[in-house]
C-alpha cells in the first residue's frame, strides 16, 4: 500500500480534471445527489450545476495542488488557479470533501482572490506588519 487514501487519490483527480478543462470527467467524481457548498460567496450548486460553473466561468483557467491533507474518508485540498493567458489573475482554493465509493459525496470550497493591493492587506505591508508573497 502506497499509503495514500482513497480519499486524496480522488480530490487529486478532480483538480487534475478541473486544469484539463475537463469537466465531465470531473463531474463524474461528484456523487449524483452532492450538494456542493461555495460559502465565501453563499451559493450552493448540484453536481450539474458545478460542471457548467467551471466550464462557463470566463476565461481558460489552470490549477496546481498545493497541499493534501486526508484522513479515512475526508480530504482537505488547497488548489493554486490562475488564468492561463494572464497569470496575474489568480485565485487561491481550499476544498473539504468526503470520499465513498470512489466519489466524493459532500464538497465545501472556499475561493479567494489573490490582491495584495487590497484593503487590509495593503495596509499591512505599508505598516510593514507583513512582506508580499
Amino acid at each position: 500500500m502506497d499509503g495514500v487514501t482513497e480519499a486524496e487519490r480522488v480530490i487529486r483527480a478532480l483538480w487534475y480534471h478541473i486544469d484539463r478543462r475537463e469537466f465531465g470527467q470531473a463531474g463524474a467524481l461528484l456523487a449524483p445527489q452532492i450538494r456542493i457548498v461555495w460559502p465565501a460567496s453563499c451559493e450552493i450548486l448540484d453536481r450539474d450545476q458545478w460542471v457548467r460553473a467551471n466550464a462557463e466561468y470566463g476565461g481558460d483557467w489552470a490549477a496546481s495542488v498545493e497541499h493534501v491533507v486526508a484522513s479515512g474518508r475526508e480530504a482537505v485540498c488547497a488548489a493554486r488557479v490562475w488564468a492561463r493567458d494572464d497569470p496575474s489573475r489568480r485565485f487561491h482554493a481550499v476544498s473539504f470533501a468526503t470520499v465513498e465509493g470512489g466519489r466524493i459525496t459532500a464538497l465545501v470550497e472556499y475561493w479567494s482572490d489573490v490582491d495584495p493591493d487590497a484593503g487590509p492587506a495593503l495596509a499591512r505591508i505599508g505598516a510593514g506588519l507583513s512582506t508580499r508573497a
